[in-house]
């Protein structure tokens, strides 16, 4: 039972890592194959277990999802770290504001058939860097480029980016 209970962990775990974003007890339940309330039992396990042992990561969790954070104690470290990040965007973050920037709003799902890679943690760092804003107006959040990437690109909406009428064109009559 002690050798369940340690694999449980570490397949959430696993999950936890992995989405980038908070995942619902459902879902992680039907993922590793136990109840939900055998779900939300062992990421209360875990939480209880970071805390005591003073763990660099948490899990943050509101009753019906959860997702893996940083604790609380390294809060200076975690914006010195995004700081440091904010002054370079990596390749992937850039195909990412573009694709938005053209063909945007889109679902995660929509960007990902277009990157064809799995986009959350690009989603969440730039949601986080105030670059992409997340809206829930459909049943599924879609994400844009926020007025604060166009600020700082010059512009004061997308029509102003550079060929934006012949790119949307083209862009939105390709499958997404």
């Amino acid at each position: 039972m002690k050798n369940f209970m340690h694999h449980q962990k570490s397949k959430i775990e696993a999950i936890l890592a992995g989405s980038g974003e908070p995942i619902t007890f459902s879902a992680i339940a039907h993922l590793t194959g136990v109840s939900t309330q055998e779900a939300a039992d062992t990421i209360n396990s875990l939480q209880k277990e970071y805390e005591e042992n003073s763990r660099g990561i948490r899990i943050a969790t509101n009753g019906k999802s959860a997702e893996l954070t940083t604790s609380p104690e390294h809060a200076t470290v975690m914006q010195k770290f995004i700081k440091d990040e904010e002054t370079a965007l990596t390749q992937a973050q850039i195909d990412t504001l573009a694709i938005l920037s053209y063909r945007g709003p889109l679902t995660r799902a929509e960007l990902e058939d277009i990157r064809g890679v799995n986009c959350a943690v690009i989603l969440k760092n730039l949601t986080i860097a105030g670059l992409v804003e997340e809206f829930s107006a459909s049943p599924h959040q879609t994400y844009n480029i926020s007025t604060t990437f166009l600020r700082g690109l010059g512009v004061e909406r997308v029509q102003q980016l550079p060929e934006y009428y012949e790119l949307n064109q083209k862009i939105t009559s390709m499958p997404a």
